[in-house]
């Protein structure tokens, strides 16, 4: 029995390794190595019963050998099954192999233990373990096998066997409850956990072969293998726990004291040094706008100005670094915006003369103030701290007293994906000013330009947020840049540059479309998008199967359901709903973005329904796709390697736009990634640096179409 444990076992080792191997192989492979891997597991588990035990563990080693079998034939039956049930036979068997090892351990603990005793007169008989004394004849197994020749030594041996049956026990429990943790496996993770537990199988089989190893030696992959399983287990809490983002505090609520129509100033608050990049200064501000149907919203947002004493850029000179080489930031999370998105059509604009008071909003008081959290720092501000803002602040247009010849340009900034609730606004993050081309805004703005960034509705304050809705979107754009020009003391031109990436990249584009109606007042100079979410229904269906693409996909259907009041479980297949809601608190930056991944891999499945492509969700996606005019120079960057917003499709839909007469300067980045195109090595920041400050001093664009 020794060799067959160890052949087998060293069979279980391969598949098990092997499957390790496969983890991006076809689904067929993956299944057909794990069929392979349970049938060899119970033919092992049922030859095992010959070894002596206690005839209760000899029955539990029959059974479950007997429910091995059984999984290799679901595994076996692969189009029969889906990969869901596959999952949970797997943990039954893991549980139960758990449960049996560790009760062999214990049972054997009474019988093993007597062990001298219980060998009678060869127990008690010198000359019976003595190979010297009894002769030649006794020079066999026992001679060679300290084990078996000492007594200590083989009750030793019996207490490592009981420790190697406990530990193994509770690695395959700890392992079993993983894989029930995860119910929809994606086909990788399905692999890993399924290849880790017939290596670890094997292995222990291989070291319990025909030499008999030492307690210690049996004892020590045992004890590492159950603390690689409780690694894994403590990775996956980490991964499904929220991030330590705060909620949004009484900032974010609107003050009873705000001015009546969208993009006025209705709080501002001074952002700590540690949150702003090194030289810079920032706040945070609460303003009015509007959605796309006209009516009122408060929305919050940064901004990110010069050291004082920097004069406005002109545009006559280049961009140089950031002072003192800038504070690094975290790399910008897979900012994207894919798929579908957005609820509500272009609609209707309101004036700011058309448009009423938020609700719970009232005439501004000019001494109403909340406490801030420390001192100003040195310009504007209409005082320290956190302050109220009223219209004694002066003129409706930028500046304390309306646009300034002589201000600062702007660059309006629309972020690109950090979730759909109220915890997921870039003003939040530890690192405000992270998203996007964030070394590029921190450059452009230690040269003489003032960077102004949306949190938008429903991340901040209240929602629901319109998750890839191009009209709201836009306006929240637009509003931020006027709020930002009543900071008392911070001069803004009425000039301003839009950029935006990924989920950004398609509000850029809508603030371009939507600037002369609803802004007449702000001269766009020209609008970046970086990977925009461009075409949506293309852009949809082309990830809806991949990991990111069911983590845009549930954004997507949970931010609708809200916003368009639609039903989500008419969205989403069968038993996704719970799935969405837990993707839904998950924001998309940091490790929190791991959990969201971690989670849309357990889906199996597409997250929309399919007769959802061929109805409302669709013409909600074409309404929401930018395809009007824009009356000012575009720039579309576009990385070749995209995984998320894919090169072809973007290419197809610059055609379609040069087609349309918009002229477009198109870009693309070999090799390059979603979010590895706008990070600081990219060659995108420097070309961006200078196409901007080109749109300062009025250079002609050089479009490709």
């Amino acid at each position: 029995m020794p060799w067959s444990s160890a052949a087998g076992g060293t069979l279980l080792l391969a598949v098990g390794l092997v499957m390790l191997l496969a983890v991006r192989g076809p689904v067929e492979v993956v299944v057909l190595l794990a069929a392979v891997g349970l049938l060899l597991a119970g033919l092992v588990r049922i030859v095992g019963v010959h070894e002596p035990a206690p005839w209760r563990a000899r029955w539990l080693d029959v059974a479950l050998g007997v429910g091995m079998l059984v999984g290799a034939g679901v595994a076996a039956l692969w189009h029969a099954a889906p990969l869901r049930a596959l999952a949970w036979v797997l943990a039954a068997i893991l549980v139960a192999n758990g449960l049996a090892s560790i009760a062999r351990g214990l049972a054997a603990r009474g019988s093993k233990a007597r062990a001298p005793e219980a060998q009678g007169s060869r127990a008690r008989d010198p000359e019976a373990w003595d190979p010297e004394a009894r002769g030649p004849e006794a020079r066999g197994p026992e001679a060679r096998d300290p084990e078996l020749r000492d007594p200590q030594a083989r009750l030793g041996g019996a207490r490592g066997e009981r420790g190697t049956a406990v530990l193994s026990g509770l690695t395959s429990l700890v392992v079993g409850v993983l894989v029930l943790v995860w119910p929809r496996l994606s086909l990788a993770v399905f692999a890993l956990v399924v290849g880790f537990w017939l290596a670890l199988t094997g292995l222990s089989l291989v070291l319990a072969g025909p030499r008999r190893p030492r307690t210690t030696s049996r004892l020590v992959p045992s004890a590492l293998a159950l603390v690689l399983a409780l690694a894994l287990a403590a990775g996956t809490v980490a991964l499904h726990r929220l991030d330590p983002r705060a909620e949004p505090d009484a900032f974010y609520t609107p003050p009873l004291a705000v001015p009546s129509e969208p993009g006025r100033l209705g709080r501002a608050e001074a952002l700590p040094a540690a949150r702003v990049p090194e030289g810079l200064r920032g706040w945070r501000i609460l303003y009015t706008s509007t959605d796309g149907a006209g009516r009122p919203t408060v929305v919050s947002g940064t901004v990110l100005a010069p050291p004082l004493g920097t004069p406005p850029a002109t545009g006559s000179s280049d961009v140089g670094p950031l002072p003192d080489a800038g504070r690094p930031s975290d790399p910008a999370p897979p900012g994207g915006s894919p798929p579908p998105q957005g609820p509500g059509s272009p609609s209707s604009t309101a004036s700011p003369s058309d448009v009423g008071p938020p609700a719970g909003f009232e005439t501004p008081r000019a001494d109403e103030a909340l406490a801030g959290e420390g001192p100003a720092p040195e310009g504007p501000s209409t005082s320290r701290g956190t302050v109220d803002v009223t219209d004694a602040t002066a003129g409706r247009g930028l500046g304390p007293e309306g646009a300034a010849a002589n201000g600062f340009p702007v660059v309006s900034v629309a972020h690109g994906t950090t979730g759909v609730v109220p915890r997921c606004a870039p003003s939040l993050a530890t690192d405000p000013f992270g998203d996007g081309a964030s070394a590029a805004l921190a450059r452009l703005v230690a040269e003489g330009w003032v960077g102004v960034t949306s949190d938008y509705v429903g991340l901040g304050t209240r929602g629901p947020h319109g998750y890839l809705v191009g009209p709201d979107a836009a306006h929240d754009v637009l509003d931020a840049t006027r709020a930002a020009g009543e900071l008392e003391g911070l001069a803004l031109s009425d000039r301003t540059v839009v950029w935006g990436h990924s989920q950004g990249g398609h509000a850029a584009l809508w603030t371009g479309i939507e600037a002369p109606s609803y802004a007449p007042e702000l001269e766009v100079l020209g609008v970046a998008a970086f990977a925009p979410a461009a075409d949506l229904v293309p852009l949809a269906r082309g990830v809806r199967s991949t990991v990111g693409g069911k983590l845009v996909s549930a954004y997507i259907a949970a931010s609708w359901a809200e916003y368009d009041d639609l039903d989500l479980d008419g969205l989403v297949t069968p038993g996704y709903v719970g799935v969405v809601r837990r993707i839904e608190g998950h924001c998309f930056d940091g490790a929190n973005a791991l959990g969201a991944f971690a989670i849309a891999s357990q889906l199996t499945e597409e997250v929309f329904r399919p007769e959802v492509w061929d109805g409302e969700v669709v013409e909600l996606l074409r309404a929401n796709t930018p395809e009007g005019d824009v009356a000012t120079p575009v720039l579309i960057a576009q990385g070749t390697a995209d995984r998320l917003v894919l090169a072809d499709q973007q290419r197809d839909f610059v055609a379609r736009r040069c087609a349309a007469g918009q002229a477009i300067d198109f870009r693309e980045y070999a090799g390059l990634d979603h979010v590895p195109l706008v990070e600081a090595g990219s060659p995108l920041t420097d070309e961006l640096l200078a196409w901007t400050q080109d749109r300062l001093t009025g250079q002609p664009p050089t479009p490709s179409c």
